[in-house]
């Protein structure tokens, strides 16, 4: 709705120049042969359009369009853009821009502009609605909302559909589509999918193990029905047996289980020692696990709140991309939280509330500091050519953070 208030009035301007001076609006034009004819189309498009006939003011602009005018083709972007007559559709609206600035129209790329702002904001509720779905364990819905936004560009809802391939969550699981969606992500510069991927490769290459290839046998196959169940008081019970018997896979779920606090309280020091015991007989989710526990545990807290500093260009790069990464760590962190705990405690409305906030409260508290960072980042690139700034920050371990 803000895109109709903010071109009506420039609309209404256009049209009424159209309709009264046609022949000016062909001025911007080569002159060619069929010159009369495309003022005569515009002229016939904006006073169809100003009598609500969008039909036939549509192709009136389509017929001065085919002659290669600008003038014509913003019009008919705008009606796309703003739904006048046509159901709205960014996709084309930006199409029909383009044309019009290959025409040599210098109001194209503020359209343009304009509708990748608008695409952005539509495919941000869209991700936020899937988000709120999500945690309801209204997985068909959610699914339906990230895929709109995805295809908007929105690079969490790619993230977003990924995961839910990867665990099943309301579709089939599948981690061939899983690693589609984080590609896709990836080759849209996400910065999180890299490490996404190479965790879901660890998956693919972890055989899935069988009844009758655990040690544990029958107590572990009834730890994966009571987990699946979310009996996880139950669940964790039945992998103790099976752990008692050398079972890495229990070992290893008794771990990730302490770390998320299922079933019991959450407790870092027992998740480290049972993941060591899955680890150390080479059970590779349990590898990945303890280094993501190491990670969480030893995070810094106060990077992402300590002001940009050094006596140097190079030196403030280089501290605003700590702070940089600190946030975007913190904020994952808080939205992987979020969203397990929405997931495992579906009943807990509060619960998943209070993580919900804690995870919006620090985007919008943090919001001028990411600021800062980028501002830091596009001084040192401007000032020393991007080239240079890309190279520090990758010599510094900031490769992520590079565009």
């Amino acid at each position: 709705m803000a895109i109709w208030h903010s071109t009506k009035g420039m609309r209404k301007s256009m049209l009424t120049t159209m309709a009264s001076l046609g022949l000016l609006l062909c001025l911007s034009n080569s002159a060619t042969a069929g010159q009369d004819e495309v003022t005569t189309d515009l002229q016939n498009g904006a006073i169809a359009e100003n009598g609500k006939n969008y039909s036939a003011a549509m192709e009136w602009y389509k017929k001065a369009a085919d002659l290669g005018n600008s003038n014509a083709e913003i019009s008919i972007g705008l009606m796309y853009e703003t739904g006048e007559g046509v159901e709205r559709d960014y996709s084309k609206a930006k199409d029909w821009y383009e044309k019009a600035k290959t025409h040599g129209d210098t109001s194209a790329d503020e359209s343009l502009l304009r509708i990748k702002k608008a695409e952005q904001d539509e495919a941000k509720n869209d991700e936020q609605n899937g988000t709120i779905a999500s945690a309801g364990q209204h997985s068909d819905l959610a699914i339906e909302w990230y895929e709109k936004a995805a295809a908007l560009g929105d690079t969490n809802a790619e993230l977003c559909i990924g995961n839910m391939y990867e665990r099943g969550e309301g579709v089939k699981q599948d981690y061939s589509k899983a690693q589609e969606w984080y590609q896709k992500a990836e080759a849209h510069g996400d910065i999180n999918a890299k490490g996404t991927l190479a965790h879901l490769k660890e998956l693919q290459d972890t055989p899935t193990p069988t009844v009758g290839q655990k040690k544990g046998g029958q107590y572990c196959a009834n730890g994966d029905a009571a987990y699946m169940a979310k009996d996880f008081k139950s669940a964790i019970a039945w992998y103790r047996k099976s752990a008692a018997q050398g079972n890495s896979f229990a070992e290893g779920t008794i771990g990730q289980m302490y770390m998320k606090g299922l079933g019991v309280k959450r407790n870092y020091p027992k998740a480290k020692e049972w993941l060591e015991k899955a680890a150390a007989k080479g059970n590779k989710p349990a590898i990945r696990d303890l280094a993501y526990l190491k990670e969480i545990w030893n995070t810094p807290v106060n990077n992402d709140s300590q002001p940009i500093q050094g006596s140097t260009d190079e030196e403030r790069l280089l501290s605003a991309a700590a702070k940089l990464e600190s946030i975007n760590r913190k904020s994952a962190n808080l939205k992987s939280d979020y969203q397990n705990y929405a997931y495992y405690h579906p009943d807990d409305q509060d619960g998943i509330r209070r993580k919900s906030m804690a995870y919006m409260d620090y985007l919008r508290t943090h919001q001028d500091q990411v600021h800062q960072c980028m501002s830091q980042f596009q001084f040192y690139g401007q000032r020393y050519g991007a080239a240079n700034y890309v190279g520090i920050l990758r010599r510094n371990g900031y490769g992520d953070l590079a565009p």
